[in-house]
Parts: structure tokens; sequence; C-alpha cells
């Protein structure tokens, strides 16, 4: 970790002695309402997308199929029912990007059957453990 990544609480001894943290850089193909991506997998069935609105360098990923979608938000959002009613919550140092972000994961996440995991929403495990007896 850099200088930057231990000021901002990316402590060295958090990490795994073999991680090695590398840039993510988005140079992948469009997808859903957002410009850019970076496909984590050649298909394209695992992309990260960029949601700096909550942190410079944040990131929410999605897992899809051609019938489902799964959206882990990060802390894009912190909760289902708040991303549905476009309400920002949590760290936005500026309100109009978070919110056209928030909008644009909105119309993403609900574009096909999909299950959404917000990092701090209390509901994500029952929703997940509903999502896999189906």
């Amino acid at each position: 970790m850099g200088l930057c990544g231990t000021l901002g609480g990316y402590l060295a001894r958090r990490w795994a002695a073999n991680f090695a943290a590398k840039e993510l850089r988005f140079d992948g193909v469009p997808l859903g309402r957002f410009d850019w991506t970076k496909e984590s997998i050649r298909d394209g069935a695992i992309s990260s997308i960029p949601m700096p609105s909550h942190a410079p360098h944040h990131v929410s990923v999605a897992a899809e199929t051609p019938s489902w979608r799964i959206v882990f938000t990060g802390d894009a959002t912190y909760l289902q029912a708040n991303l549905r009613a476009g309400v920002i919550d949590g760290v936005a140092p500026q309100e109009a990007p978070a919110d056209a972000r928030l909008g644009k994961l909105n119309v993403f996440a609900s574009e096909r059957p999909r299950l959404v995991l917000p990092a701090h929403d209390p509901e994500t495990t029952a929703r997940l453990a509903a999502w896999n007896s189906t």
C-alpha cells in the first residue's frame, strides 16, 4: 500500500500476507447505463462498476447471466429500500454526482430479475438465503 492508502485507513496488517493490490482500470464496454466498467471475467459475467460518489475509488460489482443479475452495491447505498427510493445515505461528499450514480444503479439493478446486496443492509443475508432457495 502506498502512503495515500495508508492514510486512508487501508493498513497492510489488514490484508493477507500474499495480497498484492493492483489498480483497477475501467476500460471495459458500457454496461446498462454505465459508460464504462471493468470485466473481471472475460465473458462479462462479473463486472466492476465505478461508483466514485461514495469514495473516490469505490466500486459496485455485478454478476449476471442472460436471465438474472446480482448487484453487490458495497457502500453505494446502505439499504435496498434507500436505493429504490433514491435516498443518498452514508458518505457522499458531493450530492449531485451521488444522486446521478444512485439513479443509474437503481435502473441497472431493476432491469431484469435481480438480487441487490448492499453491504450494510440487515436484510441482505435473508434476501441471499431466499434467492438461494429458489
